[in-house]
């Protein structure tokens, strides 16, 4: 019996100090929890920067109000996005994870708020990425924001396009370039970007939507936002603002 009461006495201790360094590490110099975070964030994803800010409960230092990222120049897949801001709500942290392995996990949250924002610069170096990737050239595009819309004017040689797409807009082309203007918006749908246009003119023609309608499906969607395993998010918004397109969950 008395052994017995010898082990829980033992085990209770352990039990203590393992919950007093976890509360230690918990109430640490908010600065430095904040660098912790933004080291393990750093371990997991390739960008310029990275900012963290902590709020903790004026009631306790150990819980958590809000915890915000802010990471520069992110690749979600295939573009890359001028900023990315990740917020969480009451998030419950792995801090023995973070302190033992450099790892940034989250255990729980009661809500999260995604934020990505792409310039025209951004957009324009991902058109060049893939005029680069299917061996295009000469290829001039153009974009400006004009909410809701994304305006785009372009100037393309006919050599450098399908011959299958070629074929469609045959009659809309007499000579040997493509030039003209179109309107479109995005949309998102589990981080499935789609672009769908309003308005196209090809060579001074406007282009039917029955037309507009085939190349809709057969290259929607285009692009697909890839998540950063860490913080696990969907897009699902598109906002097509004057300086930037935001992409929510």
């Amino acid at each position: 019996m008395v052994n017995l009461l010898n082990i829980k006495f033992y085990f209770l201790i352990i039990l203590f100090f393992g919950e007093m360094s976890l509360y230690a590490f918990q109430i640490t110099n908010k600065e430095d929890l904040e660098k912790t975070i933004g080291k393990a964030i750093a371990r997991e994803i390739n960008c310029k920067e990275i900012k963290v800010k902590i709020n903790f409960d004026s009631n306790s230092s150990s819980k958590i109000n809000n915890l915000a990222v802010r990471m520069d120049g992110v690749n979600i897949g295939g573009i890359i996005a001028d900023y990315i801001s990740v917020q969480y709500n009451v998030p419950s942290l792995d801090y023995q994870n973070l302190k033992n392995k450099g790892r940034l996990k989250f255990l729980s949250h009661s809500g999260q708020k995604v934020n990505i924002l792409l310039s025209v610069g951004c957009l324009q170096n991902y058109l060049v990425l893939k005029e680069k990737e299917f061996g295009k050239s000469n290829v001039n595009i153009r974009l400006k924001f004009s909410p809701p819309f994304i305006e785009c004017f372009y100037d393309v040689p006919k050599k450098e396009i399908a011959s299958e797409t070629a074929e469609i807009i045959s009659k809309f082309i007499p000579g040997n370039k493509l030039e003209g203007y179109a309107a479109f918006t995005l949309q998102a749908k589990k981080s499935e970007l789609s672009a769908h246009s309003s308005k196209v003119i090809l060579n001074h023609f406007l282009i039917p939507s029955s037309i507009l309608s085939i190349f809709e499906n057969k290259f929607n969607p285009f692009e697909k936002i890839s998540a950063i395993n860490i913080f696990n998010f969907e897009i699902n918004s598109v906002v097509v603002q004057p300086k930037y397109v935001l992409l929510t969950n």
